[in-house]
């Protein structure tokens, strides 16, 4: 006997646990295990905390903040994009970074019509929108733009952006690639999605931001997602007051913390084609780009001659097969690369490159940097690693 299955509604807001929050606290307490520090949090921080004899501070910083610590000349860092203060010294999630990756994602996987949703006064948006744009090509049409006022507070709020949203996405033509300035509302514009009759990822394909496990592993469809890597951030910050509280000069611009990477899963799994041919060889490719595999290996079962295989490839994605082979064996080198400590050499093995020598020259030809600077610029460092020159920012 077949089990009826139940619809089930969770009423509770989950929005205030937040990832980029709690991921930077992390990042600064892993700092001060290396240090002789005893943190405290100060959430509101204000003149009266600034007597209790702080050495220094890293903070959301807030007008009244900046403030309090100029007075009380406190060294501090700022860790907040929307910051209404804009000298103290800061660390920051390179939000542009993180647009591109999700726009690069998005058209590799042939989708040609492109979205963003945010918030209303929300600078991560704008940086968000900044890179999404420099990823796509000229002659594409502009992305369609989606703000809400804020995340829902109430019924009311609820309906209404739950209204706003569904009223955008009939607007759509299909199939389109989406981003999200993050999972949560990521994980609302899906459940919309569904509710009118589209399929994910055959017509909507959903990137989000934050790679929040809750939202994107444990509920339906997974979701693809920016892997911010926000433990860096409060690590680098850290150590970034450690140096002012020394005495050293402040930099002087932002340093920007570059995304870890994206993190694939079911609602960017298709391939945004109507060639079904061709939709079924980038599939084999995506299966098999680990395995020596060449042209032919992908022709075979298609009843296609060469030639016209790299015919129906150039029209609908702009590329060779073995640039598609490659492009698919670099974004599993690079995940490979950012969420483990595997041996370079292995990690060539196991993406289908036939040397680590092969792995870094063509590394180097699409991402501009070898392998290892990669993996330096994303992997935290070890408390006992040197930390005079920290990785995976930029003052640009």
């Amino acid at each position: 006997m077949t089990r009826r299955i139940l619809k089930i509604a969770i009423g509770i807001d989950i929005e205030p646990l937040y990832k980029h929050h709690t991921g930077v606290v992390s990042g600064i307490l892993r700092y001060a295990h290396t240090r002789r520090w005893e943190c405290h949090l100060e959430p509101f921080f204000d003149a009266g905390s600034c007597v209790r004899g702080y050495a220094g501070l890293i903070a959301r910083v807030t007008r009244t903040t900046a403030a309090c610590v100029r007075q009380a000349k406190i060294p501090t860092v700022n860790v907040w994009v929307n910051s209404p203060d804009a000298t103290l010294p800061c660390v920051l999630p390179d939000q542009r970074a993180s647009g591109k990756l999700a726009a690069q994602h998005l058209l590799e996987r042939g989708y040609r019509r492109l979205a963003y949703v945010g918030q209303f006064r929300n600078r991560n948006c704008t940086l968000h929108l900044e890179g999404f744009r420099q990823a796509m090509g000229r002659g594409m049409e502009p992305p369609s733009t989606h703000y809400v006022m804020q995340l829902p507070r109430n019924a009311q709020d609820w309906h209404g952006m739950q209204s706003s949203l569904s009223n955008w996405v009939a607007s759509w033509r299909v199939p389109i690639g989406v981003f999200t300035v993050d999972d949560l509302l990521g994980r609302y514009l899906a459940d919309i999605v569904l509710r009118r009759g589209l399929r994910i990822p055959e017509d909507v394909a959903l990137v989000g931001s934050q790679n929040n496990e809750l939202l994107c592993e444990h509920m339906r469809p997974a979701l693809t997602s920016i892997e911010q890597g926000y433990e860096r951030i409060g690590y680098r910050a850290a150590h970034l007051l450690n140096r002012l509280i020394a005495g050293q000069r402040a930099p002087g611009k932002p340093i920007w913390i570059k995304p870890v990477g994206l993190i694939a899963r079911r609602s960017t799994e298709g391939f945004a084609v109507p060639d079904q041919v061709l939709s079924r060889a980038l599939r084999y490719i995506q299966e098999h780009s680990h395995e020596h595999i060449g042209v032919d290996d992908v022709r075979a079962g298609l009843a296609l001659s060469r030639r016209s295989l790299e015919r129906r490839f150039r029209k609908g994605l702009g590329r060779s097969v073995h640039e598609e082979i490659v492009r698919a064996r670099l974004a599993h080198a690079k995940r490979l690369l950012a969420e483990s400590d595997t041996p370079i050499k292995a990690i060539a093995r196991d993406v289908g490159f036939s040397s680590s020598e092969h792995l870094s020259k063509v590394f180097l030809q699409h991402e501009g940097t070898s392998p290892g600077t990669y993996r330096r610029e994303r992997l935290l460092p070890q408390p006992s690693a040197a930390l005079a020159d920290m990785p995976g920012s930029s003052t640009v």
